[in-house]
């Protein structure tokens, strides 16, 4: 990040670039006319700072309420926790004792722990403490402190517990292995050393070393039907120690339910398809959880190897797609197409 990068996002932190954000927002006029305008008064560095955080607020609307208020950068944003989700996980840490936020970006998971109880946060990078502290502010939402340093640096030795959300693109591509994430496995271990109490944010894919599978709970929590993260919760955090859970939240913020079980492959297969057939959504395929999802409502797998369920019964459950069967064929790819083209289907 150079110099002028932090004093751009600096200014954008201040009255000004507020002001400007908001004229700009309350008359909406294309890219094209903006960018004209802009140059009036500012360089082409700054006017591209300005329309890219307008452009930034807009998608952040889908995870903030006071989206408008808050700033970004595009990669935090994009790894940001939603504040309803974080609302949710804030509520598994001790109410009222002192808890840490390493790796706190832009503040999305900070806001929620803050208003659970007293809090500080750390992000080696200066923009995402910049950012952060911007957003708590504007938002009016106390946090003890929010420093920029290396995880390596901080003390945990007098919170009851603590959150990471370690970088996943330190080479500037996603990953979804431990291996390669920021700060290191070493790192995170001697942390979970001086305190065990923690939760740990990971992509929905990522396989976990093979010590944590007993030590800890591995939780997916998904909304708008896609899964969204993975947590892993350690120590008084861990409700169910070795076990995998599944939460998911409906379109209003509500969650639907949560699942807990083992991961298995489905043993019950059906000798034929019923009535209905089911598709589990995305975060009970990403916690392996079909199997325990089919008990619990008495279906079968359509086949081995196969995520897919059946049933003569329609069941209703917001971690199930259902489809109704209209007709049961042999996989042919020639009578396939014709079929579809008999019914219109694209």
């Amino acid at each position: 990040m150079t110099v002028s990068r932090i004093k751009d996002y600096q200014w954008l932190a201040g009255d000004e670039g507020l002001a400007w954000l908001h004229k700009l927002r309350g008359a909406p006029r294309s890219v094209l006319q903006q960018t004209k305008e802009l140059r009036k008064t500012f360089d082409a560095q700054r006017t591209h700072v300005l329309l890219e955080q307008l452009e930034l607020q807009q998608r952040a609307r889908s995870k903030f309420s006071q989206a408008d208020r808050m700033l970004f950068t595009r990669q935090s944003l994009e790894q940001a926790t939603d504040e309803v989700i974080a609302t949710f996980k804030a509520q598994r840490f001790p109410a009222l004792t002192p808890v840490a936020d390493l790796c706190c970006g832009i503040g999305g998971d900070l806001l929620a722990l803050a208003q659970r109880g007293p809090t500080f946060a750390v992000d080696r990078d200066p923009v995402m403490q910049l950012l952060a502290a911007t957003n708590c502010r504007r938002l009016q939402v106390e946090v003890d402190r929010i420093e920029s340093r290396d995880v390596r640096a901080v003390a945990l030795d007098d919170v009851a517990a603590w959150h990471l959300d370690p970088d996943r693109r330190p080479r500037g591509q996603r990953t979804t292995q431990v291996a390669h994430i920021e700060p290191p496995m070493e790192v995170i271990e001697e942390l979970l050393a001086v305190c065990r109490h923690a939760g740990i944010k990971l992509a929905p894919a990522t396989r976990v070393p093979e010590a944590w599978l007993t030590r800890a709970e591995r939780h997916w929590i998904g909304s708008r039907r896609e899964c969204r993260q993975q947590m892993v919760w350690f120590g008084d955090l861990a409700r169910h120690p070795g076990m995998h859970a599944v939460t998911m939240f409906g379109a209003a913020g509500h969650a639907s339910r949560t699942v807990t079980g083992r991961p298995a492959p489905l043993a019950d297969i059906a000798d034929r398809i019923g009535q209905y057939v089911y598709e589990p959504a995305p975060v009970i395929l990403a916690a392996e959880l079909t199997a325990t999802l089919a008990s619990e409502h008495g279906l079968r797998g359509v086949s081995a190897g196969v995520d897919y369920l059946t049933a003569d019964c329609l069941v209703l459950d917001d971690l199930l797609s259902p489809f109704r069967v209209e007709a049961v064929l042999p996989f042919d790819r020639r009578k396939l197409r014709s079929l579809l083209k008999e019914r219109g289907v694209g």
